[in-house]
């Protein structure tokens, strides 16, 4: 999958029965990003005997950006997101910075693009792309992302 995500073969599959190609292409990027996610957590020597999975370091919040940004790009909605925190797709305790985006209040409201926007910009501003292109996606943005 590293190779197709260098290549960006998905962005040049077209013709008939693309969009199904697409479709299961990123299910398993998606897929991909969560196994990795989670092999990378199960490795951490800081977590050996302790019984917990807990994020470690930039590696592991770069990594859990990427599975969010494949979440958002396979179709998922703030609801489902919330439904996959709850379900520990984003590991037993995912980054705090996660949790606060996902339950945060604001989410619903009448100014919600605006709000992700505006957080977009700020992730931009501390090198955690994945999580920017995703909230651009999700407000609406996508030639921002």
């Amino acid at each position: 999958w590293q190779e197709l995500r260098c290549t960006a073969v998905g962005w040049w599959l077209h013709g008939c029965g693309a969009e199904q190609h697409l479709d299961a292409l990123m299910t398993k990027l998606t897929q991909s990003a969560i196994a990795r996610l989670r092999r990378g957590r199960q490795d951490d020597p800081r977590q050996q005997g302790t019984g917990r999975c807990v994020a470690s370091g930039a590696g592991s919040a770069h990594q859990l950006d990427e599975v969010f940004f494949w979440c958002v790009l396979s179709g998922a909605t703030l609801p489902r997101l919330r439904e996959l925190l709850r379900a520990g797709a984003f590991g037993a305790e995912p980054e705090t910075a996660l949790v606060v985006l996902l339950t945060h209040q604001r989410l619903g409201e009448p100014g919600e693009p605006a709000w992700l926007r505006k957080n977009a910009f700020r992730l931009l501003q501390i090198h955690r792309f994945h999580l920017a292109a995703a909230l651009f996606c999700l407000s609406g943005g996508l030639e921002e992302a």
